[in-house]
């Protein structure tokens, strides 16, 4: 049992502590090579900074950044997402996930009393196949989420909820969780979720998982992709991959 909110802070204050530069709630919008063996982030709002490396862990913007530096890209199965924040007047913190069909979970979130309440077949407003997300879905305004009667969806999701945690009836909605994530396309029935550490050029990798549990793994396979890149190796040629290791 975690909750994001405080294993994020706890995170920004140990990069802190290293002397590591830190720029959170930023909005890459532009990636380039520069010079021999560098590159250049653009950022909305705050310029350009160069890099001798990028590892690229932006989630359902994976490919967007990918593609701008001319390396193939995956179709992917992009799926917007909505999740209720509640409350409820219980003397502890409590986490529940049911693990067998359509389940349901319960996490704690910001603080003492409320949590996400996650439920398989209601949190999935809208899902499709292509190689880059919806622009549209990256804001709520004209997300898939926007024309939802969100009182009357919030009720169907506390009913089925409450089918196995019956003492959910007392919960209320405060507010909403929304926005895309990303998932292998063409695995509904299997559900499978690996991770995939790809390193696309030297000094670039991307990063391809949505599983906290593997953030250890892959921080390794990172860790080694970037010992490749300090050899002198040549670029590839646009499309083609260095390497490629997949986490389970």
């Amino acid at each position: 049992m975690f909750d994001p909110v405080i294993l994020r802070r706890l995170m920004i204050e140990r990069l802190q502590c290293s002397g590591t530069a830190i720029h959170t709630a930023s909005d890459v919008i532009d990636l380039r090579r520069s010079g021999k063996s560098g590159f250049e982030l653009s950022i909305k709002d705050k310029g350009k900074a160069g890099f001798d490396a990028v590892v690229n862990c932006s989630y359902q913007g994976v490919n967007s950044l990918t593609a701008r530096l001319g390396h193939a890209i995956e179709t992917r199965q992009y799926e917007y997402v909505a999740v209720p924040v509640i409350e409820l007047d219980w003397p502890e913190p409590v986490s529940v996930t049911i693990l067998d069909g359509p389940f349901t979970s319960l996490l704690p979130f910001v603080g003492a009393g409320r949590y996400l309440l996650y439920h398989v077949q209601h949190a999935v407003i809208a899902r499709a196949d292509a190689p880059l997300p919806d622009p549209a879905w990256l804001d709520p305004r004209t997300s898939p989420f926007a024309a939802v009667d969100k009182r009357q969806w919030f009720e169907a999701q506390l009913a089925s909820c409450c089918s196995f945690m019956p003492a959910l009836r007392e919960a209320r909605l405060v507010g909403v969780q929304q926005g895309t994530r990303m998932v292998l396309a063409g695995c509904d029935d299997t559900d499978a979720r690996p991770s995939i550490v790809t390193l696309h050029e030297p000094g670039y990798v991307s990063v391809f998982s949505g599983k906290v549990d593997h953030s250890i793994w892959v921080a390794d396979e990172v860790a080694r992709e970037l010992g490749c890149w300090r050899e002198p190796l040549s670029r590839p040629p646009p499309g083609q991959s260095v390497s490629r290791r997949m986490v389970r």
